[in-house]
């Protein structure tokens, strides 16, 4: 600093440099050395508490000891200031040691005693700064909110306005897209099963090989023992010693087992196949329908075939691969709208 301070205080100790005063080159060897980095962190401690104006945020106690630990301090500032060698005292290096001492007890002190005060302000400041944060925040956001507002407002009056030149249209158009959904799940679910019939007519035609390989087998075997065994006399064993009962009875067993297989495997099948023709026959009926409504006819004429349309979809009919003595004659989703249309005309 270029200007000389007479006297140092609670306005002019934050331009201080601590070195320079603590290490001048006027006090020989007893130049404040051990102090210096104590002295600067303690500058820092007040300067900090000044910045987060602990005067009007403590209490009054918190206040007088943040005080008069400043006001040490400060003391202790001026007393190296005007530290002497030459005339301060008979033996100026106790003096030297003393101050040290006492700065360095005025050092742990400080610390010790103001952490609290210290870090509750740290916390009120950080809270006020994210209060502050969040308040732009939040203004920048209305901003935002009320452009995307007047945008959003702006297209939702000229969707509106779309919708009302398309009602009639709409209006018209009474079933179509329900007939279209509907062609369009059908055929997907006809998809489905003609996967899966395929599935178990694959597995259904494995067990059938086996039984007729089964059959012809013993067949040949048959014929092949009687010819060479009990009339040509060509080889030791008879169709006798061969078909045993116990033999017998193991392919009966055997072949009674496939059988079942066979029979649950096509069961499967005839449903799978009586499920994929009743789909496609609801996508044909779907079909025509919205082809149908497509022609745009009169109001009764729409409503009298849409009704002819669900019965002729949901209604149950034999595919052939189910008998109609198997099923009954009507299916739940033809008889909801079915009680509907009743309803309705009633």
């Amino acid at each position: 600093m270029s200007e000389i301070i007479t006297e140092i205080n609670e306005t002019n100790f934050k331009d201080l440099d601590i070195k320079k005063i603590a290490l001048n080159k006027k006090f020989g060897n007893l130049v404040f050395e051990d102090s210096t980095p104590k002295l600067e962190k303690l500058k820092k401690l007040f300067e900090e508490f000044e910045d987060l104006d602990y005067k009007n945020s403590l209490t009054d106690n918190e206040v007088a000891n943040v005080d008069s630990r400043k006001k040490r301090f400060l003391e202790f500032l001026n007393r190296i200031k005007d530290f002497d060698i030459s005339t301060d005292s008979a033996n100026p290096r106790q003096v030297h040691d003393n101050i040290e001492n006492e700065i360095k007890a005025l050092y742990d002190d400080s610390f010790q005693s103001l952490k609290t005060s210290l870090i509750y302000l740290r916390q009120e400041a950080a809270l006020k700064s994210k209060d502050e944060e969040a308040l732009k925040e939040q203004q920048k956001k209305a901003l935002q909110a009320e452009n995307a507002y007047k945008k959003l407002s702006e297209k939702l009056q000229q969707e509106i306005n779309a919708l009302d030149a398309r009602k009639k249209e709409v209006e018209d158009s009474y079933g179509e897209v329900a007939s279209k959904q509907l062609a369009n799940h059908f055929a997907k679910q006809a998809n489905d099963y003609d996967k899966s019939s395929i599935i178990w007519l694959t597995k259904r035609d494995k067990i059938f090989k086996w039984i007729i390989g089964i059959v012809v087998f013993n067949f040949l075997l048959y014929i092949f023992l009687f010819i060479f065994g009990d009339i040509l006399g060509k080889i030791s064993v008879t169709v006798s010693d061969f078909f045993t009962i116990p033999y017998g009875a193991a392919k009966i067993l055997l072949i009674s087992f496939l059988s079942i297989n066979l029979s649950f495997r096509s069961k499967n099948y005839n449903i799978e196949s009586n499920l994929l023709a009743i789909n496609k026959h609801r996508k044909n009926v779907a079909q025509t329908l919205e082809d149908f409504l497509s022609t745009n006819p009169e109001k009764d004429i729409r409503s009298q075939m849409l009704k002819q349309g669900t019965e002729a979809m949901f209604k149950y009919e034999s595919a052939g691969f189910i008998t109609k003595k198997d099923s009954p004659d009507s299916g739940g989703v033809y008889e909801i709208i079915n009680n509907i249309f009743r309803n309705s005309k009633d």
